[in-house]
């Protein structure tokens, strides 16, 4: 079984890691934990500038790989690696998932959002759920409790 887990540093991603490290996985599983740098970051903030890019990427890189390293010390007997994706968030979570073939997502909810950013914005965890062959299973915050599968 394969697991994919888009993440992006907030309490909402440390949730989504709770929510699956209270599970029993069999020995097999395979877990990769993602997290995206969106493309306009990468183009405001690095424009022209290898160092400042580096530091994004080196950054984004500390992220997964901590949280790779907490999951590990919870799950242990699972294969957990971490990669860091550039582009738009739901192309490239969706683009890794079709690469990848994972068996299910697990991601967090954007549920906090107000009414206009839903709007504007859309919602990463239901574009992915709609792009993707695979189950999604939306984890949610403590405000929202439980999870959906779709």
């Amino acid at each position: 079984m394969k697991i994919l887990i888009p993440i992006d540093n907030s309490q909402c991603s440390w949730n989504v890691m709770n929510s699956l490290s209270e599970r029993t996985w069999p020995k097999d599983v395979e877990f990769r934990i993602v997290t995206v740098i969106p493309f306009i970051t990468n183009l405001l903030y690095a424009r022209g500038v290898p160092k400042t890019r580096r530091m994004i990427k080196d950054y984004a890189q500390q992220v997964v790989d901590g949280m790779v390293i907490e999951f590990k010390k919870v799950i242990g007997h699972a294969s957990i690696n971490g990669k860091v994706l550039v582009g738009g968030v739901t192309s490239s979570i969706v683009q890794e998932a079709a690469v990848w073939k994972p068996d299910l997502i697990v991601m967090e909810s954007d549920g906090n959002k107000g009414f206009f950013q839903r709007l504007i914005f859309g919602s990463i965890s239901e574009d992915v759920s709609k792009q993707v062959t695979c189950k999604v299973e939306i984890v949610r915050g403590s405000e929202e409790q439980n999870s959906s599968t779709y």
